[in-house]
């Protein structure tokens, strides 16, 4: 009778072991759009655009600081910077290829500059290994027109004091 109480207690305890380790819901997913600038579902939703896909694993470069000179330190950097790079963005490249898109890799920032659509913008935000989409707007920047002449009021009225600096006109 004892060895039975001891199974019978021991069951009792097994289930309230297992009882008590529920499982814990999946985390919720977080929505695409939360991935993505404003900018960016905004331009999209009417045609084409520019985009920068940040991806979310970067390089670990904390071993460079224990390499003692400048060449040890920038080869590892670079290493690891492209070593991760290829890794990670294999399967988005490979995906946006699948669909024709216009990419460019960048290694550096593990980072890849798209042209695409709303849907094709869609697919990589909901991809994991995708940290944030952000917008790439092309800015008009107001720059003098160089090949005026002289006379053309895009031309400076005096010489530019770095070139007096440098003592050009005493070579002209």
């Amino acid at each position: 009778m004892r060895i039975a109480t001891k199974i019978s207690s021991l069951f009792i305890l097994l289930a309230l072991l297992v009882g008590s380790f529920t499982v814990a819901p999946a985390a919720p997913s977080v929505p695409w759009q939360s991935k993505v600038d404003p900018w960016v579902i905004e331009t999209a939703s009417e045609g084409r655009t520019e985009f920068l896909v940040f991806l979310s694993e970067q390089a670990d470069l904390s071993g460079a600081s224990a390499l003692s000179t400048k060449l040890e330190k920038g080869t590892y950097v670079m290493q690891k910077l492209t070593e991760v790079a290829n890794r990670t963005q294999s399967p988005v490249i490979a995906s946006l290829k699948a669909q024709g898109a216009q990419y460019q890799s960048f290694w550096v920032a593990n980072m890849i500059w798209v042209s695409g659509d709303m849907s094709l913008m869609q697919t990589l935000a909901e991809r994991n290994d995708v940290a944030h989409i952000y917008a790439n707007p092309k800015v008009k920047a107001d720059i003098p027109d160089l090949t005026a002449g002289v006379d053309s009021p895009a031309s400076p009225a005096a010489i530019e004091w770095n070139i007096l600096k440098v003592k050009a006109p005493d070579v002209w």
